[in-house]
């Protein structure tokens, strides 16, 4: 099993490598990654493009993800399904009608330094969501999207998710947005990816290619840091990571 993090740095300058501490449950099951352990962080984003007839708007999801560079599994500690940027609220009660992402963006930046975001969706739609983005003041912490290498048909994208599933990498909370979506899927169903799923394939894809140098980084960032400092900061700047 897995717990959400109680603190985290980061390991290196760039943000390469976080390290976490987690506490065993009360419950004495035990932590997979306690008492700490250093994580290659990264998040995955589908910017609203499914109706939901239950709460008459658009979804999008978005997940935060890490990967423990010990044992190569993927933790899904932070998932959210969202309609906008900020929280559309009732004009006369102040009351929440839709959530936002504003917030979750910045707790998962000031909590576990996730800073980088994949996407895998028609560059006009990554455009006008990205500056939505940008221009919004609540969040302080650092925020970059990226595009992933595209999957092409949606069937790859699943194929993406399932690969972790069926080696039994990957684990997510019970219940949320991400296994709900996993249960209901369709194998091969006309529609493609459901939000959730979509986001976490986004994340996998480009957590992906990050993994050699994570990897590196959490031996010695020292040694490391000259090294492949200046080519992570040119990823960084071109949006490659």
């Amino acid at each position: 099993m897995f717990t959400y993090p109680t603190t985290a740095q980061p390991y290196d300058e760039l943000n390469t490598v976080i390290e976490m501490w987690f506490e065993d449950p009360p419950d004495g099951e035990k932590d997979a990654n306690a008492p700490s352990a250093k994580f290659l962080m990264r998040g995955g984003v589908c910017w609203p493009s499914q109706w939901n007839p239950e709460s008459e708007t658009m979804e999008g999801c978005a997940v935060v993800a890490g990967m423990n560079l010990d044992t190569g599994r993927v933790y899904c500690f932070d998932e959210i399904v969202f309609c906008a940027v900020e929280n559309i609220v009732d004009p006369d009660t102040r009351a929440l009608i839709h959530p936002g992402v504003a917030t979750w963006f910045q707790k998962a930046g000031a909590r576990m330094f996730c800073d980088t975001w994949y996407i895998n969706q028609p560059e006009d739609v990554e455009a006008r969501w990205n500056k939505n983005v940008r221009d919004c003041a609540s969040i302080t912490v650092p925020v970059r999207f990226a595009s992933c290498q595209p999957w092409g048909r949606f069937d790859e994208g699943e194929n993406i998710v399932w690969e972790w599933v069926t080696r039994r990498r990957i684990e997510w909370w019970h219940d949320g947005p991400v296994d709900r979506a996993a249960k209901s899927h369709v194998v091969g169903a006309a529609g493609g990816l459901s939000p959730a799923l979509h986001a976490l394939a986004a994340c996998l894809q480009g957590m992906r290619s990050m993994v050699g140098v994570a990897t590196e980084v959490a031996k010695s960032p020292q040694v490391l840091a000259n090294k492949v400092g200046n080519n992570l900061m040119r990823m960084k700047m071109e949006g490659r990571i």
